[in-house]
């Protein structure tokens, strides 16, 4: 179970499925009672991890009295609500993810008229480092980047609001981003983890990110009638996203859409990833065919989170550094044999 909790206040944790079709949940610890033991709110019925920890997130603001001059209750009760009417829903998600993952589970308990910029600047450094609340793996300096600036903007509404004098965050240092076009692994790596990944079942998915150039979302859209395997050719034209915690398969936006050549390494990878695709047991009545390239086993959609939780055993099967899937596509240009440039749609 991922756990988090306001600093020395009440904690509350994120339980994953345990059965296939199961459901998310979320337990709060409401302290000790008499006589031993402890006393905890467990509520399940979360289709996705991401509903599981709004639903956490506001039971933690709820249970310590909703009160708005906190950090927690502010951005919970007052700035998320007022955002979500104002911008689209991949953007509302990102706002979630720092709220709910990163700044209510540290900060979520002082008042806002408590924040110091030199508490801050120290929290900001433990999450690019090992020294995270909950022992998860650091951030990058351009997730860090986008967790202080959430913070710096609900500060900045409540400066207008006039629950603040003044916001704090201005006053801190962000992380350096990586320079532009900065690659992760060396060549070396690149191919220790293309080898890691050839005898999975998703060894295919992995080579198209590299030597192909497509979006962790690309890739989990991506169809066999998007794909002309004689010709050596790959359409760009379809997403799977995650929206208000779930899934769903969009176009791409129009500059985005590309066709893309692919060798005939690559060619043969795919040819056998549908023979063992094929040869897999059929997935439960409630399943549809959606002509998806790269499925879960069973036949349901491969979830962005399941695609880098796979991703990142490899990486270690592999002993490289840890890059993001993103990443994958800048890896390619090291590669000796990385695919013709992408042609026009």
């Amino acid at each position: 179970m991922t756990v988090c909790s306001y600093d020395g206040g009440m904690k509350g944790g994120i339980r994953a499925p345990r059965t296939v079709g199961g459901t998310w949940a979320y337990r709060i610890d409401l302290g000790a009672v008499p006589g031993g033991g402890r006393n905890q709110k467990q509520v399940a019925g979360f289709r996705s991890r991401e509903e599981a920890e709004a639903a956490l997130a506001e039971a933690l603001v709820a249970f310590r009295g909703g009160d708005r001059r906190t950090v927690g209750g502010y951005l919970e009760l007052v700035w998320l609500p007022a955002k979500q009417g104002e911008i689209d829903r991949s953007t509302f998600d990102q706002y979630a993810w720092a709220v709910r993952r990163h700044i209510v589970p540290s900060l979520g308990q002082p008042k806002l008229a408590e924040l110091e910029p030199k508490v801050l600047d120290r929290w900001l450094r433990r999450l690019g480092s090992a020294g995270r609340h909950d022992g998860g793996r650091p951030l990058s300096a351009t997730s860090v980047r986008l967790v202080r600036k959430v913070l710096s903007m609900a500060c900045a509404d409540a400066v207008d609001r006039g629950v603040l004098a003044d916001n704090p965050v201005r006053r801190t240092q962000a992380p350096r981003a990586a320079p532009a076009g900065t690659v992760g692994w060396t060549s070396d790596e690149v191919e220790r983890f293309l080898a890691a990944s050839a005898g999975h079942r998703l060894g295919s998915a992995f080579h198209l990110a590299v030597v192909a150039g497509l979006r962790r979302g690309e890739l989990l859209g991506l169809r066999w009638s998007d794909l002309d395997l004689h010709a050596g050719r790959l359409k760009v034209a379809q997403q799977l996203m995650v929206e208000g915690g779930r899934a769903r398969l969009k176009p791409v936006p129009d500059r985005a859409r590309r066709t893309v050549a692919l060798p005939p390494s690559l060619r043969q990878m795919l040819v056998e990833h549908r023979k063992g695709q094929d040869a897999e047991p059929a997935g439960d009545a409630t399943w549809v065919d959606d002509d998806l390239v790269f499925r879960a086993p069973g036949g349901g959609w491969l979830t962005p989170e399941r695609f880098t939780r796979v991703m990142d055993e490899l990486i270690k099967e592999s002993r490289v550094r840890r890059i993001t899937p993103n990443g994958l596509r800048r890896a390619g240009c090291l590669l000796a044999h990385h695919a013709p440039e992408a042609e026009p749609p």
